[in-house]
């Protein structure tokens, strides 16, 4: 059972607004997902901000498309975020 939207606000380094603008394969099986950053709920504003994901859903990897934008929430140790399929990542709609 993934964690409640509380729980991983909770346990996460950043949580953003952002338009996806770029996506690369990272190590092996994971990806890059880069994105222009709009509005920040928790982390260090900046322009941009990278996560890592795995390259596959049945891996847990989060799903994005170029030029979409997101609410994304990412946690990690150390310089990479990493964000995954359960991390309540929300395509935004207008």
């Amino acid at each position: 059972v993934p964690p409640d939207l509380s729980d991983q606000m909770q346990q996460a380094v950043v949580a953003f607004r952002g338009t996806v603008e770029s996506e690369q394969q990272f190590l092996l099986m994971n990806k890059q997902v880069t994105f222009q950053a709009h509005e920040f709920w928790k982390g260090t504003p900046s322009e941009t901000v990278s996560v890592v994901t795995p390259g596959h859903g049945v891996s847990c990897g989060a799903t994005f498309i170029h030029g979409r934008e997101y609410f994304v929430i990412a946690g990690g140790e150390g310089p990479l975020l990493e964000t995954y399929l359960c991390s309540f990542n929300v395509d935004i709609v207008f």
